[in-house]
C-alpha cells in the first residue's frame, strides 16, 4: 500500500514524540543514578547533572558497610510479609462475622466501625493506646495499629454477603464449624478479592518508609 506523505509525516511525528515521552520519564531514574555516583563538592556544584565529571562509588560503599543497611532491609520485608498476611486475617474474619445477620449487635458494630472511617481518635488518644498495649519501641507498634482497614473491611463483607448462603448451610450440615466454613469455602472464593488487597497492602507498607526509619 502506497502511503503518502501526509502518512509518513504523521508517522515522523508520532516517533518523535514518543521518543521524547521515553526520555522524560528515563530522565528522572538517570538523574538519581547520576547523583549518587558523585561527591558531595560536583553535587552542590553542577545543579543539573547529565554525567559526572569524576564519578565515585564512595556513596555505596559507604551503605553497603553499614549493617543498618542490611537491617533496614529486613525490618521491611518483615513488616511487609507479616503486616500484610495480618492484616487480611482480621479484615476477612471481621467481615465474615459482620456479614452474618444474626450476630447480636451487628447495626451498632458496623455503625462504629464506619464512623471510624470518617472520625478518628486525633494523635493523643492514639498515643495512649500504644503505650497502654505496650507496643512503644517495638516492631509490633508498625504491624498491629494498621491491621483493619475500613475500606477493606467493608468491600470484603459486601462480597461476603454474595455468597450463596446454600454452600453454608450444606458445609453445616456436614458438620462443618464457622471456622471450616471461613478457610475451607468463603476464602477459596475469595482469592481474586483476597489477591487483590494482599497486593494493595503489600505496596502500601513497602512504600511507607519512613515507618521504619524509627527502628
Amino acid at each position: 500500500i502506497k502511503r503518502s506523505i501526509g502518512d509518513r509525516v504523521f508517522d515522523f511525528c508520532n516517533v518523535c514524540f514518543f521518543i521524547l515521552m521515553c526520555l522524560i520519564m528515563i530522565f528522572p531514574f538517570w538523574n538519581v543514578f547520576t547523583t549518587s555516583i558523585v561527591d558531595v563538592g560536583e553535587f552542590y556544584r553542577r545543579p543539573f547533572i547529565l554525567w559526572p565529571e569524576e564519578p565515585t562509588l564512595n556513596a555505596y560503599r559507604l551503605i553497603f558497610s553499614s549493617d543498618r543497611t542490611l537491617r533496614g532491609f529486613a525490618i521491611s520485608v518483615f513488616i511487609t510479609v507479616v503486616g500484610t498476611l495480618y492484616g487480611l486475617m482480621v479484615n476477612a474474619a471481621a467481615a465474615y462475622a459482620m456479614s452474618k445477620k444474626y450476630v447480636p449487635g451487628r447495626k451498632f458494630i458496623l455503625l462504629f466501625i464506619t464512623f471510624t472511617m470518617f472520625f478518628s481518635g486525633g494523635l493523643v488518644p492514639y498515643y495512649l493506646l500504644i503505650r497502654d498495649l505496650k507496643l512503644m519501641n517495638t516492631i509490633w507498634v508498625l504491624i498491629v495499629p494498621g491491621g483493619i482497614s475500613v475500606w477493606n473491611f467493608t468491600v470484603m463483607k459486601s462480597f461476603f454477603n454474595e455468597i450463596p448462603e446454600s454452600l453454608e448451610e450444606s458445609a453445616k450440615l456436614d458438620g462443618a464449624n464457622d471456622i471450616t466454613i471461613l478457610f475451607r469455602i468463603v476464602l477459596p472464593l475469595s482469592l481474586p478479592l483476597l489477591a487483590t488487597f494482599a497486593l494493595f497492602g503489600a505496596v502500601g507498607i513497602w512504600n511507607s518508609w519512613f515507618d521504619g526509619c524509627t527502628l
